[in-house]
């Protein structure tokens, strides 16, 4: 009989609104961008925390947005985070292989936390171990200027880590590190995590466990040392420990591809399928094509 594979995720987690047509070049804006690395301002294709962005601009979050966005709501309301992205996209690409995935992390007691958990119910994600606990859910504004560089299209990204601060090593069960896959996925917006990346992957190879490890701008250490390499744990002992970081497989890499073009036909990192299967079915079209685009 063949053997269930479970893979088991952690990280961020988040609510994204997503703003298109925001003008990255217009007047009102480029007074935000940043003059230096981890100044709190805006830069193209980079996150930011809200804390810092609020204090470079002395403006609350709110009014900023209402400002470049002429005061309209969010072209998209979705679930965000390169965790739990990854995971559902995961998940809904191999949904006849054997593999089950079960997510970790954390939202807020609030209606962002509570629009999550709706949403959980149309992935095929477990998320029993996502937990709701503190005041407010991680969440994400999301800027798009389809414009910016000659039509080449960029994103900003204003973070509020929010209850992903509280979200501790301790809060991850045996269950988890009995996986046969671990995940930890763009740790950096999930910091007391990101701290312990040394222990908590080498506790996974210890049990065996095939370890995975995506990575998210990291603004907090950015900020902290400039002119540094960001760190990955306790130490550089961290990489002794990862079987995978995803920059480096060619497969992956095609898949990768493939995957962020697709994003580009809707809004938002999540796409709620219709039905099981619906995803890859529309996908691999693609990967057909740009496999024979490549091979030329």
């Amino acid at each position: 009989m063949k053997k269930n594979i479970k893979i088991s995720g952690v990280g961020c987690c988040l609510v994204d609104r997503v703003y298109n047509n925001v003008s990255f070049n217009s007047d009102g804006f480029e007074k935000y961008l940043s003059f230096k690395p981890g100044d709190g301002g805006l830069v193209a294709g980079n996150l930011v925390f809200r804390e810092e962005f609020e204090d470079f601009s002395g403006l609350d979050l709110n009014q900023f947005v209402k400002s470049v966005s002429d005061d309209k709501m969010p072209d998209a309301i979705n679930i965000g985070g390169p965790s739990i992205v990854a995971l559902i996209h995961a998940a809904q690409m191999n949904q006849k292989a054997g593999c089950s995935y079960h997510f970790y992390g954390v939202g807020g007691e609030d209606s962002d936390g509570d629009f999550l958990c709706d949403l959980f119910k149309q992935i095929p994600v477990n998320t029993d171990a996502y937990e709701l606990k503190g005041s407010v859910t991680p969440s994400t504004i999301v800027l798009s200027d389809p414009r910016y560089d000659h039509g080449n299209v960029e994103r900003i990204f204003i973070n509020s880590i929010g209850a992903a601060w509280d979200y501790m090593p301790e809060d991850l069960d045996d269950n988890f590190f009995e996986s046969d896959v671990v995940v930890f996925g763009a740790t950096a917006l999930v910091p007391p995590i990101h701290d312990k990346l040394e222990t908590l992957l080498g506790r996974a190879k210890s049990r065996g466990s095939l370890t995975i490890v995506n990575t998210v701008y990291d603004f907090r250490n950015e900020k902290a040392n400039p002119d540094q390499k960001w760190p990955l744990g306790e130490s550089d002992q961290s990489y002794a420990h990862i079987d995978l970081l995803v920059v480096d497989l060619e497969e992956a890499c095609i898949w990768g591809v493939v995957s962020g073009g697709y994003a580009c036909f809707y809004v938002g990192g999540t796409y709620l399928e219709k039905e099981s299967g619906e995803k890859r079915r529309r996908i691999v079209p693609y990967y057909e094509k740009y496999q024979k685009q490549i091979s030329e």
